[in-house]
């Protein structure tokens, strides 16, 4: 299981929190002069994008202080699941506490669900109103007999208010705002795709999440997603996921008609699905590695193993360096 974040991020917040901030104001060099400080002053700068770092380096960070560590999933847990989504239901979700807000209605075959996975924050940053107008414009274009439910997986979605699509008779809506996180992976599997419609992101982790079991995603490019979904794409022989700008409202609610719902068949099929988390786990990292590539695999997938991993690499070369007596040898 992965662990609670406590365990492993003991700094990590703060990096993603500082790499958050600046991105948005990389091109303005007077914001980035600050920004400038805090990462001259860190042992490390790590980044999940690999475009990030470079973008850092370029302002005059050394590039000695930079590490890649991209996201990773427990792949062991993360499958995809040859059963119908009924079945799955049936068997895993209709006793949980999930089925209080999904109940059977929304998994039957006319029902598109996509998930919205994570914490939603006050500064509305996933683009919850993008979103809510993407929907509305594609409730309008899909076959009649056809609903959308969407399924907002995480805290504060309902708390916080504004998610409401009452009024359009072909959309519902469900949230789980407190899931076990041994329930993601089924849940995952009676996903037709994982919608990220975020201004800023952190990974976001559930990309990885979803395509490990075999669920395609739609993504801004925020955190990692261009550069990941790209890759992937490019090594691969399925579309994985397709990116989207931010507040594109047509192209979204387009996106998702034409490679979601007019395609809902064969995205379903049991082979798609095993193809696409093939793709997940077939593909190369490109992690940090010192030279000769000591103390990696010559192959690393996408697998939360590889990312303690890559963690605990990176403070166990701040210790050494501080004296502590610790060295990454003794790991």
């Amino acid at each position: 299981r992965r662990p609670p974040r406590s365990t492993l991020f003991p700094y990590t917040t703060l990096f993603r929190s500082v790499m958050v901030a600046a991105m948005d104001d990389l091109d303005d060099h007077r914001t980035f002069s600050a920004k400038r400080q805090v990462f001259q002053s860190a042992n490390r700068v790590s980044s999940m994008s690999m475009l990030t770092l470079n973008e850092i380096a370029s302002r005059g960070i050394p590039v000695n202080k930079l590490r890649y560590t991209p996201l990773g999933v427990p792949l062991d847990q993360f499958v995809p699941d040859p059963r119908d989504r009924k079945e799955i239901y049936a068997k895993e979700i209709s006793n949980s506490p999930m089925a209080a807000n999904a109940p059977a209605s929304h998994f039957t075959p006319e029902t598109i669900r996509l998930g919205i996975v994570g914490r939603r924050y006050v500064d509305g940053r996933k683009g919850e109103q993008f979103l809510m107008d993407a929907i509305r414009l594609l409730s309008t274009r899909i076959p009649q007999g056809m609903t959308i439910c969407l399924s907002f997986v995480g805290p504060r979605w309902e708390a916080m208010g504004g998610i409401d699509l009452s009024d359009l008779p072909n959309v519902v809506i469900e949230f789980h705002p407190d899931l076990p996180f041994d329930m993601y992976p089924s849940v995952y599997n009676t996903l037709d795709a994982v919608v990220v419609t975020s201004k800023t992101e952190g990974g976001p982790m559930c990309i990885m999440e979803a395509l490990a079991c075999g669920t395609r995603v739609i993504s801004t490019p925020g955190g990692h997603a261009n550069e990941f979904l790209t890759r992937l794409n490019s090594d691969g022989d399925e579309e994985l996921g397709n990116i989207v700008g931010y507040g594109d409202v047509p192209g979204l609610a387009r996106m998702l008609k034409e490679w979601v719902c007019d395609n809902i068949n064969a995205t379903r099929l049991p082979t798609t699905r095993a193809r696409i988390s093939r793709v997940m786990r077939e593909t190369d990292n490109l992690s940090y590695r010192k030279p000769g590539g000591e103390g990696h695999d010559p192959f690393a997938p996408y697998d939360w193993a590889h990312f303690v991993r890559n963690y605990t690499e990176i403070y166990l070369e701040i210790a050494a360096e501080m004296g502590d007596g610790v060295h990454v040898a003794d790991y």
